[in-house]
């Protein structure tokens, strides 16, 4: 599997999810990061949904919040409001750090 880091802005607060494996339930804490590529006057969005273990740093992964994370990533195509298509990295985070200031 590839490695990927990412340093992007979190574009909602992070959520806790559950599933339950080998008949035990877990928890684990989904978000996504959208990482900007500017191209001359536009801006190219890239979107990296993130999956990791429920940690400490919940608290603090809220929309619009800098984090770098480096994780192992899958590859699909997106399509956005405005009807284009854009890559979209499925990524299970091996280590998420934030970065920048606490957003308002």
């Amino acid at each position: 599997m590839a490695k990927i880091i990412i340093l992007g802005n979190l574009t909602s607060d992070a959520e806790v999810k559950s599933t339950v494996r080998a008949d035990k339930p877990a928890e684990f804490v989904t978000f996504r990061v959208a990482e900007n590529e500017k191209r001359g006057d536009e801006s190219i969005p890239t979107y990296y949904d993130v999956t990791m273990g429920k940690t400490g740093v919940l608290e603090y992964l809220k929309k619009g919040q800098k984090v770098q994370v480096i994780g192992n990533f899958r590859f699909s195509l997106g399509e956005g409001k405005d009807g284009r298509s854009y890559p979209n990295l499925q990524v299970s985070a091996l280590s998420v750090e934030l970065a920048g200031k606490k957003p308002e």
